[in-house]
């Protein structure tokens, strides 16, 4: 767990020197289920830097609450904005994802295909739906494409 520790302050602080003129956004999503008595509850606060009109680089620490059980995940990512017209953006995240459920380390990198929405300069909506990859998680191992519920996400995110 020490280890693990270093290498979020190593990757806040890589990311912070990163950051100097470029555009820093922040927020994050919370998703809740209940499907017949089973309850899920994730909250992912993220934060990421534009380093110009089509690349960013970023991250989220995810809370999941799933049957009373408490799993916690810290996914980087590298985002690709392949399209743009006018307040829509289309973009798709190269990301990595530490999972870790007590006292398990899992693994999964994948593809993440989101829409982002350009409200004005400070507020930006998105939905990411979907992973294409690989992802090893306490549920399952698995690789391909997923779309379902739980791998919808709706947030928002603002612009400094």
């Amino acid at each position: 767990m020490k280890k693990f520790r270093l290498f979020i302050l190593f990757a806040f602080l890589s990311f912070s020197l990163l950051i100097g003129k470029a555009q820093v956004y922040t927020g994050g999503s919370f998703t809740m289920l209940d499907n017949s008595g089973s309850t899920f509850i994730h909250i992912a606060p993220e934060i990421g830097v534009n380093l110009n009109d089509k690349f960013a680089l970023g991250g989220n620490v995810s809370y999941y609450h799933i049957n009373g059980a408490s799993d916690f995940s810290f996914t980087p990512y590298a985002r690709l904005t392949f399209f743009r017209e006018g307040l829509l953006n289309l973009f798709a995240d190269a990301c990595v994802n530490l999972y870790w459920s007590d006292p398990e380390l899992y693994f999964g990198a994948g593809i993440i295909p989101g829409i982002l929405l350009k409200t004005n300069t400070a507020f930006s909506f998105f939905v990411k739906c979907g992973y294409l990859g690989y992802s090893d998680t306490p549920v399952n191992q698995s690789s391909g494409i997923s779309l379902s519920a739980t791998n919808l996400n709706v947030g928002f995110y603002y612009n400094f």
